[in-house]
Order: C-alpha cells, then structure tokens, then sequence
C-alpha cells in the first residue's frame, strides 16, 4: 500500500476481484474514518462492495473497480509521503516522523 510501484492487479487478483474493497478498507482504518465517525464493520463491507457493483456495472475496460483501487492507493502514496495526509487527517494512524504508517488490522489478502 506504501510503495509506489503497488501492485494493484496482484491484489485484485488476490482478493478475487475486489481489490478496490480492500483498498478503500485499508485506508478508511488508517486515516481513522472508521473510528472517527463509528462506522459499523458490515455497513462499511455492504458499501465498498456497492461501490465495486457501480464500476463493475457497464464493463469498462478502464474505468473500473481495479483502476479506481488504483487511483486511491495512489493519492495515499501522493498524500503519506507528502506529509499531506497527517495535516487532513491528524488523528489517523500516520506518523509524521515515520513515512510508513502504522500497520492496520484490516486483512489485505497475500500475493506475491
């Protein structure tokens, strides 16, 4: 999630087509989102995955649910190693004093 060369396609192939699920997840938990506003878990998946259901719904072959995962993973790049996130975001779980942010429960699938 932190590098810039991030494979996206490897995560969507791990995560059996949901790669912007996961990402969305991943990132709404280190930017606090989750806690801040007390977003209940299974009201959190039924959105991401309506979210998914919208890109996957005419097909596109680019604008879709892997390029939109993509874009987010990228602005968090762009945003973490700026310093821009910790100034919009100062109760998330990145610290200013480390590039990396601290590592998150949710469950980004495995893939090499």
């Amino acid at each position: 999630m932190d590098d810039w060369s991030f494979d996206v396609f490897g995560l969507n192939e791990a995560g059996e087509n949901h790669s912007l699920k996961y990402i969305g997840y991943e990132l709404l938990q280190r930017y606090d989102v989750i806690t801040k506003f007390k977003v209940q878990t299974p009201i959190l998946e039924a959105f991401l995955l309506k979210l998914e259901e919208g890109y996957s719904k005419h097909k596109n072959p680019y604008h879709n649910l892997v390029h939109a995962a993509d874009v987010c993973q990228t602005t968090h790049h762009i945003m973490s190693q700026s310093g821009l996130a910790v100034s919009i975001f100062p109760s998330s779980t990145l610290d200013p004093g480390d590039p990396s942010p601290s590592p998150s429960p949710s469950p980004l699938p495995k893939y090499s």
